[in-house]
């Protein structure tokens, strides 16, 4: 295939997020690993991932990412970077694998207890979100629409759920997802949450 055209992200900072968390219970996870990866224009500008302390995993949440709770021994939570979180995503698209319904309302539940409210640049300031699991349900229609799985078919390496490598595969399987479906038009992919 062709190499995709990117016009139609002209204008656009997009925030890939990634969390591996304590538990898959959103009002009860820690985030254990945040990663990020920023997209100006749909050209890669920056990202970064770090590790956090707080809570205990889960065994299953251990079998999936590996990361210790005595591995983050001495590391400062993910709340006590609220603010900086907070600064970074405000007025931002933000994309995320499952972000609807997992990364986002963790992220925005632990930036709240600190007095932190994430500002999205949709109408009445509410946050835009691509969610690669909803677009790949949506348009994709194939059995499987776990992160690892999409990526396999599509050739794309996985990030091995560590955040930082998720949050880039997440993005290139955004484009695959357009590529695939021939829809260029952004709005098609946002939800206002």
């Amino acid at each position: 295939m062709s190499q995709l055209d990117l016009s139609f992200l002209k204008g656009t900072v997009i925030e890939v997020v990634d969390l591996e968390t304590t538990t898959n219970i959103v009002s009860k996870a820690f985030v254990r690993e945040f990663g990020i990866a920023e997209y100006v224009d749909g050209v890669y500008t920056r990202g970064n991932g770090g590790l956090f302390s707080g809570g205990e995993s889960a065994p299953g949440a251990l079998a999936v990412h590996g990361i210790t709770d005595e591995s983050v021994v001495g590391k400062p939570t993910f709340a006590s970077r609220a603010a900086k979180v907070g600064e970074i995503l405000n007025g931002k698209i933000l994309m995320g694998h499952n972000m609807e319904k997992f990364d986002l309302p963790i992220i925005q539940r632990v930036l709240l207890s600190q007095g932190v409210k994430i500002v999205g640049a949709g109408p009445s300031n509410r946050i835009q979100v691509i969610d690669t699991l909803l677009a790949a349900r949506r348009y994709l229609r194939v059995p499987s629409n776990r992160l690892a799985d999409l990526c396999a078919m599509f050739g794309i390496e996985h990030g091995n759920h560590r955040a930082h490598g998720d949050a880039l595969s997440c993005w290139s399987l955004f484009l695959k997802i357009v590529e695939t479906t021939g829809r260029k038009e952004l709005d098609q992919y946002i939800s206002l949450v």
